[in-house]
């Protein structure tokens, strides 16, 4: 079980990193729109009835990439 959280974690990981990658390349007004889309689902899925730390996880994982998002929009 252990193992299984493991490459789970490492799969996110992995998801956030190409996503970063993918922001870096994005005309600013894309990683705008994008950032607050994602803003816009954390909204509405913070009551959506998942279990607590699975809204936890994945809200930090959308968080990460609206990050990597806004260092594209500061270059």
């Amino acid at each position: 079980m252990e193992n299984d959280l493991e490459v789970l974690r490492g799969q996110i990981h992995g998801l956030v990193a190409a996503l970063s990658a993918l922001a870096s390349v994005l005309p600013p007004e894309a990683s705008a729109d994008a950032a607050e889309l994602l803003n816009d689902m954390i909204a509405a899925t913070g009551s959506s009835g998942l279990p607590g730390p699975t809204t936890q996880s994945m809200h930090a994982t959308m968080s990460q990439i609206i990050g990597s998002l806004q260092v594209s929009l500061h270059r």
